[in-house]
């Protein structure tokens, strides 16, 4: 299964702050051989908030694998061993699109599409809700409404409810959503809705714990 990791982060500052998350998914997607692919400001919308602009970065270079791992850039790796391939074979299911839900609703900062003409439909679909471009949550507001009001989404799109399989959240939030957030194994940590600064020092500290993990003949270095 030909799989690549897909990052957008727009914004030399940002892309600064978020280094280590970077350093991670590039160790990560070589040691299972997928691609690990960066987007940067060439593929910013100008007309919609920045994160719409994910729909067309997916829609680019799904075509030339089986699946894409669409992976927020406030995202860091923390347990390797894990391969995406058993992700999508266990739980996805035969659908197209696959996310998890949070402790409010269905979140897209980590969603798998299989190459198949449904998962681009849906991107389509929810590209088109320009209703929604000012939405505070943007594109996820899309995805959000489509699977409550549209058959077509409804049947192609896998929701997990088991956030914590490729979308934990940080730690520090475990006291009001345990079953939301990190424990030592899961998959990844998704430090959503921090400012980049914050998420920086954060990701830097679990670089380091993913490091002592590995120990130095194994472990990612901070270089791209």
């Amino acid at each position: 299964m030909k799989i690549a990791i897909l990052t957008l982060a727009v914004g030399a500052e940002y892309r600064k702050c978020m280094r280590a998350g970077f350093v991670s998914k590039r160790y990560y997607a070589r040691r299972h051989g997928f691609s690990f692919i960066i987007g940067g400001d060439s593929w910013l919308d100008p007309s919609r908030p920045c994160s719409w602009s994910k729909i067309q970065f997916v829609r680019a270079f799904l075509p030339n694998f089986d699946c894409v791992f669409l992976s927020d850039a406030d995202v860091i790796i923390m347990n390797p061993q894990i391969d995406l391939r058993d992700l999508v074979r266990e739980h996805m299911q035969d659908k197209a699109v696959m996310l998890s839900r949070d402790y409010n609703n269905l979140n897209a900062g980590n969603v798998f599409f299989r190459n198949v003409p449904e998962a681009f439909e849906i991107l389509d679909r929810v590209h088109a809700q320009r209703h929604l471009t000012f939405h505070e949550w943007w594109e996820q507001a899309a995805y959000i409404e489509l699977y409550e009001t549209d058959a077509f989404v409804r049947e192609h799109l896998r929701v997990v409810d088991d956030q914590r399989l490729f979308n934990s959240y940080p730690t520090f939030l475990a006291d009001r959503y345990p079953d939301h957030c990190y424990r030592q194994g899961d998959l990844l940590i998704h430090f959503a809705g921090l400012w980049k600064e914050q998420a920086a020092v954060r990701m830097s500290e679990s670089l380091g714990i993913l490091r002592r993990s590995l120990g130095p003949t194994t472990c990612p270095q901070r270089s791209l």
